[in-house]
Parts: C-alpha cells; structure tokens; sequence
C-alpha cells in the first residue's frame, strides 16, 4: 500500500496539473478529456476498495484544489463510484476491459452530475441545457478515447506495483 499511496500522489499531481493547465486549451464544445478520472476508473479495475478510496480521495481533492470547486466535491464523486465498481464487481464478474468502460462512463456522470449539485448548493449559475448535454457527450468521447490510450499503461504500473498473491503458482 505504502508505493501505491505515493505512486497515487505523484501520478494524480502530474494528471491534475495537466488537467488544469493543458486540457482547458483543447476543449470542444466546452467539453475535455478528464485525466484524473481516466486513471483512477482504470485503477479501480483490478484493486480493492480500500485502495479505490484512497486513489478517488487523492485524486478528487487534487483536482478540487486547481478549480473553483468547494474541496472534496470531485472526492465524493469518486468515492461514490468507487464503492459502486466495489458492489458490481462482487455481484457480477465482468472482464476488466468492460470494468473499466463502464468505470469511465458511470464516473464521467457521476461527476458532472455532483458538480452541478455542488455548485447549486454553492450559488453558481447551472442550467441544464443543450449545450449542457452536448460538452458531457465531448467529455464522455474524450474520456472513453483517453481510456483506451491509458488502460494498457495503467494496469501494467498496477501489475508491477501488486505483490504477487500466495495462492497463485509461480
């Protein structure tokens, strides 16, 4: 756990950093590639949810301090989804590729729509719109075309950082 949480650390500095400085000037219809929540929906794939938890907390209050967001508001968000990968990994057993589709999507609403009920609860303007729609289907494009760039790289830093289980043969 101790790599990991420092793995997280600098991994999520890095992706937050680049979320707040690169990906605002490649927008689309006001709508980016989120690499935060790529990562950690990736992470979330093959790990256990105390270590999920750890990922989402770190990576949501990194990216909360580079925006406008009240900290800890992207960190529930993740949180949340972490727990419900956790419940639908235990229900049913999926492929992890599929996992991670439905890990990136869930979050990309799941965020969004937490944001917004943040910033109703705050005082920001948030209309629910057309234009509204059409920047998360971008968000969702970029995210879904980011996660099959980043899974393949992400799950090997996972394999070489998860200790080998002693059950499994040599």
């Amino acid at each position: 756990m101790g790599r990991s949480f420092s793995l997280a650390i600098v991994l999520l500095m890095f992706a937050a950093l680049f979320n707040s400085s690169v990906i605002p000037h490649v927008r689309i219809q006001g709508g980016g590639a989120d690499v935060v929540l790529v990562i950690i929906s990736i992470w979330m794939v093959g790990t256990t949810l105390q270590e999920n938890i750890i990922w989402a907390f770190v990576g949501g209050m990194l990216q909360d301090l580079l925006s406008l967001y009240p900290l800890g508001s992207t960190s529930l968000a993740y949180i949340i989804m972490a727990f419900l990968l956790d419940r639908l990994t235990n229900a049913v057993r999926l492929p992890d590729w599929l996992r991670m589709f439905m890990s990136v999507v869930a979050t990309t609403l799941l965020k969004e729509i937490t944001l917004i009920a943040v910033g109703v609860l705050i005082g920001f303007a948030t209309q629910l719109n057309r234009a509204f729609i059409s920047m998360l289907m971008v968000t969702l494009i970029y995210n879904l075309a980011l996660s099959l760039v980043a899974y393949p790289m992400v799950r090997m830093l996972q394999i070489r950082l998860t200790p080998p289980s002693v059950s499994s043969p040599r």
